[in-house]
């Protein structure tokens, strides 16, 4: 439930308009990267908006989304071993 909040305060500011949106976006992309599960990946990919303000920005959500697949297969991998 915490993690679908953080992504609704970042779907909310996803355009990036203001200095306020920005910093919100920024503080709930920090805050997600600490709790965020494969579960959450098609919420954020929701996030993504051609018109936002700051391409940039939404790197960081490819970015948090590639280091979760990067842990997932890490993970996957140790269980495989003998």
């Amino acid at each position: 439930i915490m993690n679908k909040q953080i992504v609704e305060e970042l779907y909310k500011n996803r355009l990036l308009v203001t200095n306020e949106e920005v910093v919100k976006f920024e503080n709930s992309l920090n805050e997600i990267a600490q709790v965020i599960e494969e579960d959450d990946i098609l919420d954020l990919c929701n996030v993504f908006d051609d018109n936002t303000k700051d391409d940039e920005m939404m790197f960081g959500v490819i970015h948090l989304i590639e280091i979760l697949q990067a842990t997932t297969l890490k993970k996957v991998r140790m269980l495989k071993l003998p």
